[in-house]
């Protein structure tokens, strides 16, 4: 069980080896992953331009019962349509499994116009409907 997310880094990021993988739970069809993640700039206010990633990195500590947790990473946004399946969405929803004492990372791509909608976007972690981590983006043509 996981008892405590310590939120080890946040802000604009790189990306490593990113590959994308069709998913319908995304706004876009798919999910982007990536094997390495490297933060360029520690903040919480974002400028919206195509092609920018941001997130947060985060360690997993708790009871080592099995040790491969399965966890629920979330990213809260304003409304966004995607103009192709005329579906919206607030909120994009990743079941995954990390391993206690191992940094995780999530982050966010922005790669259509439609995605960037500024306003307040939060990542969270959460494990059977416990919040154990959030961090609050301030989201922006600055």
């Amino acid at each position: 069980m996981i008892t405590e997310v310590e939120l080890l880094n946040f802000g604009v990021c790189q990306l490593i080896n990113e590959v994308a993988d069709n998913n319908e739970n995304s706004p876009t069809g798919f999910f982007l992953h990536s094997d390495t993640i490297q933060f360029l700039e520690k903040t919480d206010k974002i400028n919206i331009e195509s092609g920018l990633a941001f997130g947060i990195e985060y360690l997993l500590s708790g009871l080592e019962d099995e040790n491969a947790e399965e966890f629920e990473a979330r990213i809260l946004y304003p409304q966004m349509v995607n103009p192709a399946t005329n579906s919206a969405s607030t909120e994009v929803v990743e079941m995954k499994v990390g391993c206690i004492g191992e940094a995780n990372f999530d982050y966010y791509k922005f790669e259509y116009t439609w995605e960037m909608q500024g306003g307040k976007w939060i990542f969270e972690i959460s494990q059977t409907d416990r919040v154990l981590l959030s961090k609050e983006f301030d989201v922006g043509f600055l």
